[in-house]
């Protein structure tokens, strides 16, 4: 399957990409289609080719997934949180845990923007109705 966005179109919302940057961009635009593919299947939200504006939204929600990994880089693989001090001024990073182990994760924006909505408030309405808890 071909990722919703390529290379260029990373590049050209973010930055100039290096020769082995590309390779490892190419490499997370795939991962992330895959696990945008996954949710959206879970959420029973279909794909529909000829959606221009879902399109997009899947090229946008690839390339954010992708940056994230990107921006983290590998000196921070692994770290959840990190400080820095220097001069009397302090800089403190937390980044999720999941984000830190590689995981592709879509955030709560990012589902909104491709129509996966939570399931719990329909289920929380159920629940006062004496339907089924969940």
């Amino acid at each position: 399957m071909e990722p919703f966005a390529t290379v260029g179109d990373l590049a050209a919302g973010w930055r100039e990409l290096g020769e082995a940057e590309k390779a490892r961009a190419q490499v997370l635009l795939a991962r992330a289609s895959t696990a945008i593919r996954a949710a959206m299947r879970s959420a029973r939200v279909e794909i529909d080719p000829a959606d221009e504006l879902q399109a997009a939204s899947l090229a946008d929600v690839a390339c954010s997934m992708a940056r994230r990994h990107m921006a983290l880089g590998d000196s921070m693989v692994g770290v959840t949180q990190r400080t820095q001090t220097a001069d009397g001024f302090q800089a403190s990073v937390t980044t999720s845990a999941a984000v830190a182990d590689g995981v592709m994760q879509l955030t709560q924006a990012e589902r909104e923007q491709l129509g996966i909505f939570s399931r719990r408030p329909a289920r929380a309405a159920m629940a006062q109705m004496g339907g089924p808890r969940g």
